[in-house]
């Protein structure tokens, strides 16, 4: 975190806390002076993000004490489901990964949180809004947006003779144009041309298929009918393919390894999350950032999206829950303090994090730029399905299946397949 950052949040801290100060002891379950011990259960990360704001609200709230139990991500929505199916009251307050909120929500195990909609959307606005409604009430509150740039090596790029991108959102490249000078890249000696980083996930493909106009791979009546058979979605599906046939993506390098094969300077391009940058800079490698590219023909799109946070249906702690929740989501102090995993959603927190990163230097100004600009115009969020769970294992295996050269219409028939019968119990 910067300094301008740091002196930003103590601000903001020095103000609020000492609001909060006079009516922490209010704003508590027990006026009988009862201790309560809230659970917070969140994926596992190496970095106490939010203890600082957890400090703040205790500091605020006598008596109550908020307790992290830390899930590895791939087994958070397992361990979270078999807990909340036998109506487990030791979860108080829940991270939930966006599209996952329906079907948490359908099975009843998230607080309704309706009656914070005014201040959900003062605070995060109408797209953080929706990210948190299922069938018309408010389940979660946003802890964070996302957004993606694409990281390129400059020195990779001036031996080759090709042109650095552009930061300008108005002259962003073509899928077609990144993969060509990539492949001139190579030809001069890089290793590898281009490469997503989140190889073989939706979140990070899902908006080559909207860019092309194929759609988000779900339709109709609650996003419960499959739709990757499309001829659009073979070319798209057949073009990422493509990258890997062509030896201009690396297929044997596992996706926490790419950031690596960046700074080591052996990767002209890199889409990635903005999350990096430090670490790249801290590597020494010459690099710049740009816009993701789009398709020639079709229309700018990046992905967004990221962590809610809701409240158990069977805490026995409700409303000093939903209130803990509130304070680090919505409270301009308590997202602030929140140390970053991601872009902050909060309004006044957003601003903050816009306004530290384009005084920090030529790079720094840039990708606040492409940042503000994609959250503005580009974002198109995962479908909202109770089904998606099911839905994104299956197209992700997919993904990885195309990758390793298996052919795309016969992946996609199989994968719609199965989704058919996954979906089935949902109509």
């Amino acid at each position: 975190m910067s300094a301008i950052r740091k002196r930003a949040l103590l601000a903001l801290a020095m103000t609020s806390v000492a609001a909060l100060s006079l009516v922490g002891c209010a704003a508590g379950e027990s006026p009988n002076g009862d201790k309560i011990e809230l659970n917070f259960v969140h994926s596992a990360y190496s970095d106490p993000l939010w203890g600082a704001a957890i400090d703040a609200f205790e500091d605020a709230h006598p008596g109550v004490t908020i307790k992290e139990q830390q899930i590895a991500f791939d087994d958070l929505s397992t361990q979270v489901q078999a807990r909340l199916s036998s109506k487990d009251t030791s979860i108080d307050v829940i991270a939930v990964d966006g599209p996952r909120l329906a079907n948490m929500a359908a099975q009843g195990f998230l607080r309704d949180l309706s009656d914070s909609r005014d201040e959900i959307l003062a605070s995060t606005g109408e797209f953080a809004l929706k990210q948190v409604t299922y069938e018309d009430a408010q389940y979660a509150f946003s802890q964070w947006t996302s957004t993606n740039v694409m990281f390129y090596n400059k020195a990779l790029l001036a031996a080759a003779g090709v042109e650095a991108p552009s930061a300008d959102l108005a002259d962003r490249l073509t899928w077609e144009q990144i993969v060509d000078d990539a492949k001139k890249a190579q030809a001069a000696g890089a290793k590898y041309g281009f490469s997503f980083e989140q190889v073989d996930r939706y979140y990070q493909l899902q908006p080559l298929f909207e860019s092309a106009g194929a759609g988000s791979g779900l339709t109709g009546t609650g996003n419960l009918t499959p739709d990757i058979t499309s001829a659009a979605w073979e070319k798209v599906a057949g073009w990422y393919g493509s990258l890997y046939a062509d030896g201009v993506s690396p297929r044997g390098v596992p996706v926490e390894q790419l950031p690596d094969e960046f700074m080591s300077g052996n990767l002209a391009y890199l889409v990635a999350e903005p999350a990096h940058l430090q670490k790249f800079i801290d590597s020494g490698v010459d690099f710049g950032v740009a816009p993701m590219g789009y398709f020639d023909g079709g229309t700018p799109v990046t992905p967004t999206g990221s962590w809610t946070i809701g409240v158990s249906a069977f805490s026995e702690h409700g409303d000093i829950a939903a209130e803990f929740a509130k304070y680090i989501t919505l409270d301009p102090e308590g997202a602030s303090l929140v140390q970053l995993n991601g872009i902050p959603i909060q309004k006044d927190s957003l601003a903050a994090y816009i306004s530290d990163l384009s005084t920090g230097g030529p790079i720094q100004s840039n990708l606040a730029g492409i940042i503000q600009g994609e959250l503005a115009a580009t974002p198109v969020a995962r479908p909202s399905s109770v089904a998606y769970v099911d839905f994104e294992g299956i197209i992700n295996a997919a993904f990885a299946d195309i990758r390793n050269g298996e052919p795309v219409d016969a992946v996609l028939a199989t994968a719609n397949d199965k989704l058919d019968v996954a979906f089935a119990r949902y109509q």
